[in-house]
Order: structure tokens, then sequence, then C-alpha cells
């Protein structure tokens, strides 16, 4: 459904403020852009039927990328084109052709319709998403150690099946989350029937009436550069991790680890915002918070990690709603609303910061989360911060 034409005054009118305003901003100031980055896309995802058809990274996209699509420097961008701009880049309806490959899955019969979806052959899919997918493999290539040649190796992955969603959008990252849902919807009958998995995760799409193609590769070979200012911090995680009698604290922070790790690997946001709060629980639910679990943990949350009644009453509401939705989702409830991306971040951040708390606090000395007489224990705490 797109846009209400109504409010297309009103979101170009913000965008043109956070233009202006990103004017002012130096480039050291990354706290203050972080800010007013998250203020102006909050406001955008306001309007009815944003969220339908607009993924955060979409708005995004739009607010900090304009130089790269108008081809000319940030400051020489007028008015009037980075209104047309938002125009046509978050305002207009488009229609985007996603294409999975479905790895271990082949010799399927070009054109296969399956679900909602169609499988085809590497060589009758688009030839632009073709050269992305070439593009993509030879870069994991290069940075695994494969005992084949780059030819081989792309011979391989050219008897692939690649699973074909039509869908609309205002955004391809929000296509691309339309798309995913119906793909993955479709090879459940794959998995029912084979009783196996096969993972969809990574695509390539071309936007109707445009030449541009893009996609989202979720299967790269991850990879980083070593930076001596982590070291600390890897080195009191791997001390937990190793350690062979482990506090009550610490087993909870190894779980965590465990479960965060799990979820860098899962790609559907509601997977993610599941493991997510099962890792809050994990970290401060004991056997007494059976009983109103979900208030308890808001509470909990809530103490330890903000001081001022405002902030508190704001939190509480996002950990309360939060695990109310994972309870909608794991039960099935027909009045669920979908988890975005956008969801799974806002809680992802809560979760580390939890994290980082219980390690703070660990480090003070104290062993466990339930009262216990002369011990430092979490609940304790809690408990003086909530009456103090």
């Amino acid at each position: 459904m797109p846009i209400a034409q109504k409010n297309h005054r009103e979101i170009i009118s913000i965008c043109l403020d956070f233009y202006h305003k990103l004017r002012t901003v130096k480039e050291n100031q990354h706290d203050q852009f972080s800010q007013l980055r998250n203020e102006t896309i909050s406001l955008i995802q306001g309007f009815l039927g944003v969220k339908d058809e607009l993924a955060w990274e979409d708005i995004l996209d739009v607010l900090i990328t304009p130089a790269l699509y108008l081809n000319k420097p940030f400051d020489d961008i007028k008015d009037e084109e980075f209104v047309e701009f938002v125009k046509k880049r978050l305002l207009s309806e488009k229609g985007y052709h996603m294409y999975f490959p479905l790895y271990g899955v082949c010799d399927f019969p070009d054109g296969y319709k399956l679900g909602h979806a169609t499988l085809y052959i590497y060589y009758s899919i688009p030839e632009p998403v073709q050269k992305y997918f070439d593009s993509e493999w030879k870069f994991q290539f290069e940075k695994s150690r494969q005992q084949v040649t780059l030819e081989k190796y792309l011979e391989e992955k050219h008897v692939t099946s690649f699973l074909h969603v039509s869908v609309k959008a205002h955004g391809s990252r929000k296509a691309g989350q339309k798309a995913t849902e119906l793909a993955d919807e479709s090879v459940h009958i794959l998995r029912s029937i084979y009783d196996r998995d096969f993972l969809v995760s990574d695509y390539a799409y071309i936007t109707e009436g445009e030449k541009y193609t893009g996609g989202l590769s979720r299967g790269k070979i991850g990879w980083i550069a070593y930076s001596n200012r982590l070291d600390a911090i890897i080195s009191k995680l791997t001390n937990i991790l190793t350690k062979r009698d482990p506090s009550d604290i610490e087993n909870r922070l190894i779980n965590a680890i465990r479960l965060f790790g799990v979820g860098t690997e899962a790609t559907r946001p509601e997977v993610r915002y599941t493991l997510l709060t099962t890792g809050l629980e994990g970290l401060l639910m004991v056997q007494n918070d059976r009983d109103y679990l979900g208030l308890k943990l808001s509470e909990k949350v809530t103490f330890l990690l903000e001081k001022e009644p405002e902030k508190r009453a704001k939190l509480f509401k996002v950990i309360k709603d939060a695990y109310a939705r994972r309870s909608d989702f794991v039960h099935q409830n027909p009045d669920y609303e979908p988890i975005t991306d956008e969801d799974v971040r806002e809680l992802r951040n809560i979760f580390i910061k939890v994290f980082n708390k219980l390690l703070e606090l660990r480090d003070d000395g104290y062993t466990q989360i339930q009262k216990r007489e002369g011990a430092k224990t979490v609940d304790r705490l809690v408990e003086d911060l909530k009456f103090s």
C-alpha cells in the first residue's frame, strides 16, 4: 500500500530540515549526527503506512547519499534537487524483482512454480543479476582457501537454483524484507518434503523502470581488522568463557554470548528478536521471577540502565512491549504485529547495554542475580535503586 499522498509534504519538510541541519554538523561530531539521524527517521516512520513500505535503512540511504546519487558535492546540491531526489527515492512506489540463490537446490525445471515464487536456472535470470552474484562469489573465493580454481568454483555456483519473487515497495530494503518472507514461506515446502533446511539469505534485485541493480549478501565471509583497543574486552570475555568455576553472573554472560552469536546467524528479524528477548531473560531472571515475568524483566532492565524517571518509564514500556511481542510471535497470536529490523536494532542495543552492565557489576564483586545473605547481588541492587 503506497504511502498516503497527504503525508508527502510533511515527509519532504522533515527531510529538508535534516538536510539543512546536516550542513552544520562537523565531521567529528558523530554523536550529534547520530541523534539527528535517528530523530529524523523516527519522525518519518511515525506517518501512517511508512513502516509498511520503507525500512530504516531505506530512509537512511536517502538522507545521507544524495551526493552519491546526484553525482555532485553535497554543498552544491540545491534544495529543489534534494526535494526531487526525496520524491523519487522515498515517496514513489516501485516494483522489485528479487532473486534468491538456493544453494544445494539444483536440477529443478526452469520456471518451476514453488509457493509464492518461481525457480529459475542461473542462465535464465537477468544478466545484471548474474553479474552481481558472480562478483559476490569472486569476493568469497578470494577471502577463502579453496582447493579449486576460480572457474571451477563459479561453475559449481552456477548450478544453483534461483528463487524469483516480485514485490512492490518504496525502498529496496523493505522490498527485500517483503520478498524474503514470501521466499522463506515458499521454501517451507521443500523443507517439509526433504526434511532439511534450505537457507533463504542473499538476494539481488532489479527495479522496474530503472537500470539500477542491487542486493544484500548476508553470507559474505566475515573479516575485520585487528585493533589493540579491543584487547581488554576480548581478554576479559576469554577469561570468563574458559573459567573452570564461573559464578552465576559469569555463567549468564557465557550463555548470552552464545545466544548473541546464534542471533547474528539468523536472517529473519522475528527469530533474532526472540533470541535477544530470551537472552535478556537469561541475563536477569531467576526462578522466583516466573510470575509476571515480563513486568519483572522490564523493571530490572529499567533500574539497571536508567536513572531519570522519564527515561525509566520509556524503557520500561519498550521491554514490556518486547516481551509481549515475542510471546505473540511464539504463540502465533492472530493479532501479532510483525517484527522489523528496526525493532531488532533497538532491542539489540538494550541487550548489549545490559550485558555490559553485568560485566561491570561482575568486575565490582557481584557474583549472582538472586538475593543471598552476605553476597553482592543484582536483585538487591535493583531493590535498592527502586526504593532509593
